[in-house]
């Protein structure tokens, strides 16, 4: 944020000079440094200049694996559970980050395993994040499971209902760990979306075929109408969470079409109950979303 807050008013000062003579070039200049002293005091946070996004020297231990500067700030009364400028704690960044002893050090010391992110600062895909989440997300397991054995609630939900095993569907052993330790595989986001769903989409037929075992409904639909099957229609081929766009065709039996990765998760939903003719509250069956999307 910071780095393109600079680039982009260096661009137009730069531009202004060009078309200006050597007096107004200096002026600009002079403007453009003023600028950034005024932006960065505005950065300063308790004595520290925090990056935007990045937290304080804190924030940038507990993401490292630096315990004994944790250490040091916790032992002069420092409060474990603080959050940063984003409405972070050191916590979160420990599991977002994977730090498995920063978070073992930060429990020990009472870290609180449920914080949330806060609504209002934090960087919007986080809004009422906790660690089991960004823990679960990013894969990390043996912070996962840690976090679990010590109190964390496997079904909480962010600001908009997302739970832990909804943003674990990369990531088949979390999945599996959610379930054994009590996640809904039923849950729903605020737009009625499913854990199902998100995997159908992402194309991850393992964690489908377990979600699937443990009892999730391959008819849910969500606030739009729209089931697994019909996601999968819709969205496939599309570039989700860095997973590289679906090439090749394949026709699918009843004339239902699919990129060759999702013809295996489109059999898999029908074996397992999927209804071909459910529709959507705008009347589109799977087959119509595949082809109001081009994917013939």
């Amino acid at each position: 944020m910071f780095g393109a807050f600079l680039e982009s008013l260096f661009t137009v000062m730069y531009n202004r000079q060009k078309r200006a003579n050597r007096r107004f070039a200096v002026k600009s200049l002079r403007k453009f440094l003023t600028l950034i002293a005024i932006f960065a005091a505005l950065m300063v946070v308790d004595g520290c200049v925090t990056v935007a996004g990045l937290g304080g020297p804190l924030s940038l231990a507990a993401r490292s694996g630096d315990i004994s500067k944790i250490r040091r700030h916790l032992d002069k009364g420092g409060d474990v559970n603080a959050k940063d400028e984003q409405s972070w704690t050191l916590l979160h960044w420990a599991a977002e980050y994977g730090q498995m002893k920063v978070v073992q050090f930060l429990i020990n010391r009472g870290g609180d395993v449920n914080a949330r992110t806060g609504i209002e600062k934090t960087i919007w895909h986080t809004l009422g994040t906790t660690p089991l989440m960004m823990a679960s997300r990013e894969g990390h397991i043996k912070i996962a499971k840690l976090l679990i054995e010590r109190g964390a609630d496997v079904n909480a939900r962010d600001k908009w209902g997302n739970t832990a095993l909804m943003k674990a569907t990369r990531h088949i052993e979390i999945v599996k760990l959610l379930i054994e330790r009590g996640a809904d595989v039923n849950a729903r986001a605020n737009g009625g979306s499913t854990a199902l769903m998100s995997a159908a989409v992402q194309g991850h037929t393992e964690i489908i075929k377990t979600l699937l075992a443990k009892g999730a409904d391959v008819n849910a639909k969500d606030e739009k109408g729209e089931t697994a099957l019909m996601h999968v229609g819709r969205y496939a081929g599309v570039r989700l969470y860095g997973k590289p766009p679906l090439v090749g065709y394949s026709v699918d039996r009843k004339g239902y079409h699919a990129y060759a990765r999702e013809k295996e998760i489109v059999n898999l939903l029908l074996d397992r109950g999927a209804d071909i003719n459910a529709r959507s509250n705008g009347g589109d069956t799977a087959f119509l979303a595949a082809i109001g999307r081009g994917h013939i």
